[in-house]
């Protein structure tokens, strides 16, 4: 490792010489610099000088390591149990799913949005009148779903657009009920990593959190519904629905590893 990295170190140094004799740098590739940060999560990393989205790390003699739920998620993609003097912290490491990706929670929540300016149904959202959770396990199609709406969708808007340090417009989205099922039955841990960055806490709050899932229903009187599904960490992960141009529940987003 020591040997590579001294090697690509030494590539790198007659850059002005390069300039001088106008002759072509060599490529990131050609520097040893093949993979993204999402690969290298978790270890050790080089960047490439020409293009920061190529780095390099080594795997000789080392398994990858695997995120756990609690753990902090830094902007540079790496995530531990600790907090990492230098490093940014975005969100933490909620959940797994089934299909092997890692939940992120962000460590910020944004109030007073709606979910939508009318109460009109989604198509492109699957209509239930109760909530399972096999109906419905992704916040990021939802997301983009409500993104193509003709009226404004803001707390899906907010999550589509939210950046932190490390991630750009597209990373976050508005996570399904399913997800925000899965990121509640793991509070308590979620919990000690908020209260470890010294932020509030999911159990402290007193607000509904915002699904992408929506609600239609039809009363016993004829009138038809359509409201959105909310779930409440200070309640023991209750699953309620409001309607949908309220603004007093809380939007907090949410990513993938």
């Amino acid at each position: 490792m020591k040997k590579y990295i001294a090697s690509i170190l030494m590539a790198m140094m007659p850059a002005a010489a390069y300039g001088q004799n106008c002759a072509t740098p060599p490529s990131c590739a050609e520097l040893g610099y093949t993979k993204t940060a999402a690969v290298c999560n978790g270890k050790t990393m080089l960047k490439c000088p020409f293009d920061n989205t190529k780095v390099y790390c080594d795997d000789s003699g080392s398994s990858e390591y695997e995120p756990k739920v609690g753990d902090v998620f830094y902007s540079d993609g790496t995530y531990d149990d600790h907090i990492v003097k230098g490093k940014k912290a975005i969100g933490v490491v909620g959940a797994k799913k089934t299909d092997g990706r890692y939940l992120v929670f962000a460590l910020e929540e944004k109030r007073d949005l709606k979910w939508a300016d009318v109460e009109e149904d989604v198509s492109c959202l699957q209509n239930v009148e109760e909530w399972v959770d096999s109906v419905d396990k992704d916040g990021d199609s939802n997301t983009q779903c409500l993104l193509k709406q003709s009226y404004a969708t803001p707390a899906a808007e907010y999550c589509n657009n939210y950046k932190t340090e490390g991630t750009e417009k597209g990373d976050w989205f508005l996570p399904s009920m399913s997800e925000l099922s899965l990121l509640c039955k793991n509070v308590s841990k979620l919990d000690e990593t908020y209260a470890l960055l010294e932020l509030k806490t999911l159990e402290s709050g007193s607000s509904d959190t915002y699904s992408s899932n929506e609600q239609v229903y039809t009363k016993y009187n004829g009138t038809k519904y359509n409201e959105v599904f909310v779930i409440r960490f200070h309640q023991s992960c209750y699953t309620t629905e409001v309607p949908k141009m309220n603004s007093y529940p809380v939007t907090r987003c949410a990513m993938l590893l």
